[in-house]
């Protein structure tokens, strides 16, 4: 039988359900769809992956082939020009995926053409985890209680022996702009990197993981996100790692289970999406899509620039400048004070990320804005609104983080650091730092901002009761 195996964001050869099973079954060719346009850093990511995938394939003799635009359009051309005989591909859990899915299955199965697909991205399909009343959990700590009591899905291994049809492969060709160049100083692509990034992991962070996970400044969180967001490691191999790491004791396991909680977040946020499809773009709680907005253009471009006054968020959106990642505690407290203290509405958010993050993931950041937000139905309470002072007092204490990304600041320390608009002027100018010229001025003052935002609150909580 021929088979074309689709890759999609499933940038790997572990744990490859349709890969695996495509080898079993016939001779194959793999193929790629990729966006008419590359704009963001994870559409470039993307391609970085593709290439390597693509050379992965090719050192097993099997072919690669690069598509672009229409799903249904290029499979059935594929199909037709290279005899296929059947198609198999990883599902997708977003709706607009799913009916493209469908779109592609049925026009296939017209013509004669078998398909399968695979669950090949989660811990449990979205759907197998429900409450005693056959209904979707609502908030984490359930669910992730729910899922640790389940058998969880095994990891394919990677096929011994490939089948490769005897076609060409495409060539794997796009220009990589001055500023995708710049993340790649810190960040490689491939499969083997992201596998040797867990084992890195699992040696040197884990036995420290849930103090370290909250300390920017620290090498203690994975930094899997990035890979995982392309599938070039799936969460399974991860979990399987994690749990058969070879340390033990009270302590490792505690710090495992810590690490495993935040794995499974993700698969929380792939069933919320999965029953919420319209959570990218409206509340989930739908008295929040009637909140009072100011959206100040001036001010979003300040937050973006990394120059709102507070340290702390202006070190985070640098950081993300910089190098395409956030640290996960910096990416709450910018989020929120770009929702809480500007009052931008927080899909305005929600783009940004979309279009800077290397690791972009349209669940989990669906969920994380709308958590910050309030809207979701598992969300932090409206009325928590982080202050960036004391987040970077308890989280940077040494302001390590903040004198790496916000190098003008780098030679103040203590409370000059982290609130440098109530330091002695002569002391800052001591250090050459004038505010509104070396560093700006707060773009808000916080306890106003607080206020402000705690009344918008009151404004829809009073609306909808």
């Amino acid at each position: 039988m021929r088979i074309l195996v689709l890759f999609r964001r499933d940038l790997r050869l572990l744990d490859h359900p349709a890969l695996a099973e495509a080898a079993r079954d016939g001779e194959i060719v793999c193929g790629y769809i990729k966006k008419e346009s590359l704009t963001s850093a994870h559409d470039y990511w993307t391609m970085a992956h593709v290439a390597d995938i693509k050379q992965a394939l090719n050192r097993e003799d099997v072919p690669f082939l690069l598509g672009e635009g229409s799903v249904v359009e290029q499979v059935n051309a594929w199909c037709d020009r290279y005899d296929i005989d059947a198609v198999y591909f990883n599902r997708s859990y977003l709706h607009d995926e799913i009916e493209r899915e469908d779109d592609l299955i049925d026009s296939l199965e017209n013509k004669g053409i078998k398909t399968k697909r695979f669950v090949g991205d989660v811990l449990a399909k979205p759907g197998s985890v429900l409450t005693g009343k056959g209904e979707y959990y609502k908030v984490f700590t359930p669910f992730y209680k729910a899922l640790r009591q389940k058998p969880l899905i095994e990891p394919v291994k990677k096929p011994t022996t490939f089948s490769g049809l005897s076609i060409e492969s495409d060539d794997i060709a796009f220009k990589e702009p001055a500023w995708f160049k710049k993340l790649l100083n810190h960040y490689t692509p491939g499969e083997h990197v992201a596998i040797e990034q867990l084992n890195t992991f699992l040696e040197q962070a884990l036995s420290r993981y849930s103090e370290g996970r909250d300390r920017p400044a620290r090498k203690d969180t994975s930094h899997l996100s990035v890979y995982l967001s392309v599938g070039a490691i799936s969460p399974r191999v991860i979990y399987q790692a994690v749990m058969a790491y070879d340390e033990v004791g009270p302590r490792v396991d505690k710090e495992k289970e810590a690490f495993i909680r935040q794995l499974m977040w993700r698969d929380f946020s792939y069933q919320q999406l999965y029953q919420h499809k319209e959570a990218e773009t409206k509340a989930m709680r739908e008295e929040f899509d009637r909140f009072n907005w100011e959206n100040n253009q001036a001010e979003i471009e300040r937050w973006k620039k990394g120059q709102t006054g507070y340290p702390l968020v202006d070190a985070g959106m640098r950081e993300l400048y910089e190098t395409g990642y956030m640290h996960n505690r910096v990416r709450m407290v910018v989020a929120s004070f770009l929702v809480k203290h500007l009052l931008v509405d927080w899909r305005v958010g929600l783009d940004y990320f979309e279009h800077t993050l290397l690791d972009h993931d349209r669940q989990n950041n669906a969920l994380g804005w709308q958590w910050v937000m309030g809207s979701g139905f598992d969300a932090s309470p409206y009325f928590r609104i982080f202050n960036p002072i004391t987040q970077a007092e308890k989280f940077d204490p040494d302001g390590d983080y903040i004198k790496r990304f916000v190098p003008e600041l780098r030679q103040l320390s203590g409370q000059a650091l982290f609130r440098p608009f109530e330091a002695d002027e002569a002391e800052l100018k001591r250090f050459g730092v004038v505010l509104g010229e070396d560093y700006p001025h707060p773009i808000v003052d916080h306890k106003s901002a607080r206020e402000r935002a705690l009344s918008r609150y009151q404004e829809i909580k009073e609306a909808s009761s």
